[in-house]
């Protein structure tokens, strides 16, 4: 890594000293970061640090490297291959992992402040993460075009919600994570109840499209061909600051991973692979139905 930039300590004062962080807790926390970037060097561009300068790009690469940590916790085997393409070659896949982070709109902040709690529409974060999706797939097209890919090569889209201002999933007893509505046409929950029983079940309908103001946002992410490329997502609403925050905590980095296999998948990847929290599979009969499960139910 480049070494003409400013030290980790430096970035971190720059960036959360203005908010009142005083110097020691910056310096714990550039000791935190220091030891999980040095355990995780090999695996990052050469200019990852050099672009911790820019506050639009340190998300970015926090998530990266929350993705890359958590990864390497699976004990997965990884190969940072090039600068170029996609982001880490796993070699218990034979494929590509890439990563992203949702970020907020100024709509969403602009909405988001409701008697000092700050909440969006479900459907702002839906539709946020279902952008991110999209231009993740024609970024991943892209690659294949320009030979940095190739079509037998599974692909991994690894995507950090930490930073929405809603990040974390409702996951009803019974029902699927509602991210599934960024990638499957249905419905939000449906109580049926049977007033002669009594007896009442909880289910989803079929629903395209995601309201937007006059027009309505694709939701059909997996059952798109187009977007075979992907043979799956992986959601996390967690930073590589959880660890920081909760010393005591047993939680390891992945643990927050929900992963969702595309049933259109090119290169399917093996089910069980991941460690996760939750882990979705499709069962898909074209024009007809579909069914959603919870294989870590």
């Amino acid at each position: 890594m480049r070494k003409n930039i400013p030290s980790l300590t430096s970035l971190l004062l720059n960036r959360y000293g203005k908010y009142g962080t005083q110097i020691q807790e910056i310096e714990n926390i550039s000791n935190y970061l220091g030891k999980i970037l040095s355990e995780n060097e090999s695996f990052l561009d050469e200019n990852f640090l050099s672009r911790l300068v820019s506050n639009s790009e340190f998300d970015n690469r926090m998530a990266e490297l929350y993705f890359i940590s958590a990864l390497r916790s699976n004990c997965f085997s990884l190969e940072h291959k090039s600068n170029e393409g996609l982001d880490i070659w796993i070699n218990d896949i034979s494929g590509w992992g890439e990563f992203v982070c949702a970020h907020n709109t100024p709509e969403m902040k602009k909405n988001s402040e409701v008697n000092e709690i700050r909440r969006v529409n479900n459907n702002d974060t839906l539709l946020r993460i279902t952008t991110v999706l999209k231009s993740k797939s024609d970024i991943i097209k892209r690659n294949l075009a320009k030979g940095l890919i190739h079509e037998n090569e599974p692909v991994v889209l690894f995507l950090s919600t930490s930073l929405l201002i809603d990040p974390f999933p409702m996951n009803p007893e019974g029902d699927v994570c509602s991210f599934a509505r960024s990638l499957f046409p249905i419905s939000e929950p449906v109580v049926y109840v049977n007033v002669n029983t009594g007896e009442g079940k909880m289910g989803r309908n079929y629903q395209y499209g995601i309201p937007k103001k006059d027009v309505i946002v694709e939701n059909d992410f997996f059952l798109n061909e187009t977007n075979s490329l992907i043979s799956a997502v992986v959601f996390s609403y967690c930073s590589i600051f959880y660890r920081y925050d909760h010393p005591t905590s047993l939680f390891k980095d992945g643990d927050d991973f929900i992963i969702f296999h595309n049933p259109l998948a090119k290169n399917p990847i093996q089910h069980g692979l991941m460690k996760c929290w939750q882990e979705y599979v499709c069962e898909y009969e074209k024009d007809a139905s579909f069914t959603i499960r919870n294989i870590k139910a």
